[in-house]
């Protein structure tokens, strides 16, 4: 299971939806995109 963390918050386990807590929204100042194309391309 792939997880994204923000220090020790849990931002994100791929294949669900992000935590609320780090929704992009108006008052949004820094944005940081991550693209995974395919489990395929991951190495362990």
């Amino acid at each position: 299971v792939w997880v994204l963390l923000s220090g020790e918050d849990l931002v994100w386990v791929v294949g669900e939806r992000p935590d609320d807590r780090f929704r992009v929204t108006n008052k949004t100042r820094k944005l940081f995109q991550i693209r995974l194309d395919s489990e395929k391309n991951l190495t362990s």
